[in-house]
């Protein structure tokens, strides 16, 4: 369900861009994805570190 609304704002978002728009978006979907997947694992590894 959340995950159907998030594409359905994104489609609405995008459905607002230019394809330079949509461009400089996605690139910073990607980063900021990239920047929470890297927080996640760091955090995995210093629980893992400290058990």
């Amino acid at each position: 369900m959340a995950k159907q609304q998030e594409r359905r704002a994104l489609a609405y978002l995008e459905s607002l861009l230019n394809k330079d728009q949509k461009q400089a978006l996605h690139s910073s979907l990607d980063a900021a994805t990239n920047c929470n997947s890297m927080l996640l694992s760091e955090g995995y590894m210093h629980g893992v570190e400290k058990v």
